[in-house]
């Protein structure tokens, strides 16, 4: 009954790595079970069972690793490099588009409005022409790197378990290479940790 409601709802019973009990009955004149089970969509699932971590219950618990998709959420943010060509050319592009606003001899509101306004769709287009758009999980975490990119990419590309397994791992070492680098700083320099983190 149980397997056939798992069958239609398109799921499979993971499989222990050990044939032990999950029911550790109280009861000296019955034999202990397994009556706890694991149903998931992932055909090659595991799980382990850990009897000596029940204590005082009486079931086992069942440890399994889940590889979770990552939801693709759109977090992006645009700008422009510091001391670039862009920076430069977005400059150029606002001076060129101010001269040809004639800011002398306003005289009322509306007249004030209509150059403001003028003013804010020159230096939007101007943004819109020069900044890049980037991802902002790149740009929000100091220890990301080259690596953790492009893994991240070829993840989101297959959404292979192995290529998320090489994403975890990228990031894992970024962030160990990056604060062991601000331990060493700090060890060495006046400096406060909070100023090197930033």
């Amino acid at each position: 009954m149980l397997v056939d409601l798992a069958d239609n709802l398109g799921l499979v019973r993971s499989l222990p790595t050990t044939q032990v009990p999950t029911h550790y009955t109280p009861n000296k004149n019955q034999a202990n079970s397994v009556i706890d089970l694991i149903f998931t969509k992932n055909q090659d699932c595991y799980h382990t069972i850990e009897p000596t971590m029940r204590l005082t219950l009486d079931h086992a618990p069942l440890i399994t690793t889940i590889s979770i998709l990552q939801e693709e959420i759109q977090c992006m943010t645009s700008g422009i490099p510091e001391d670039s060509e862009e920076e430069n050319d977005f400059i150029k592009y606002i001076i060129t588009n101010l001269q040809h606003i004639d800011f002398s001899n306003i005289s009322d509101i509306p007249e004030l409005e209509g150059k403001v306004s003028q003013l804010g769709t020159t230096l939007v287009e101007a943004w819109n022409k020069y900044a890049k758009v980037k991802n902002i999980v790149n740009q929000s975490k100091k220890w990301w790197n080259q690596e953790c990119s492009s893994t991240l990419e070829d993840y989101r590309r297959t959404h292979d378990p192995q290529n998320w397994k090489a994403f975890k791992k990228a990031t894992k070492k970024a962030k160990q290479t990056f604060f062991d680098e601000r331990i060493t700083e700090i060890a060495t320099t006046n400096k406060h940790p909070w100023d090197l983190m930033g």
